[in-house]
């Protein structure tokens, strides 16, 4: 019976000096880009991101940047915006792994929400393709 006292008290105690997920503060930059397989080219701004000249995203031969926000982070709290093409994006911090910091996003937009989860490395970009019809929609995400 002793041990047995002694081995709950022993879990409760690791579960206690083990930390909550940690939120990382700092901020997003986060891209909307149209994105369609005409032949209107890619605009200059966007050429120098290599991500978006590798596969699947080189399989758009046309890209304009719609819109560009900065979204502040702190304390695992939500960041809103109102993107250009009058979806909203919410955006938070979800917990720090040594594969880098996970985030939350949810975008509002006709048709229901669309959820993305992804985990990046500070300032390393995130790029994610939201279909709409016959029209493609580039969310692009780098957060430091």
């Amino acid at each position: 019976m002793r041990a047995r006292i002694i081995g709950t008290l022993a879990i409760f105690a690791v579960l206690a000096a083990v930390p909550a997920a940690a939120h990382a503060d700092g901020s997003c930059e986060v891209l909307l880009i149209r994105a369609s397989h005409g032949a209107g080219g890619i605009e200059a701004q966007l050429r120098s991101i290599r991500q978006l000249s590798q596969p699947p995203l080189s399989l758009f031969r046309e890209m304009r940047l719609l819109d560009k926000k900065e979204l502040s982070l702190s304390g695992g709290t939500a960041a809103r915006a109102t993107l250009s093409n009058g979806w909203t994006l919410t955006l938070r911090s979800a917990g720090v792994s040594p594969n880098g910091t996970s985030y939350e996003a949810v975008v509002q937009r006709p048709g229901g929400p669309d959820r993305i989860r992804f985990t990046a490395a500070a300032g390393a970009p995130f790029f994610t393709v939201i279909q709409r019809g016959q029209e493609a929609f580039i969310l692009g995400f780098t957060c430091r």
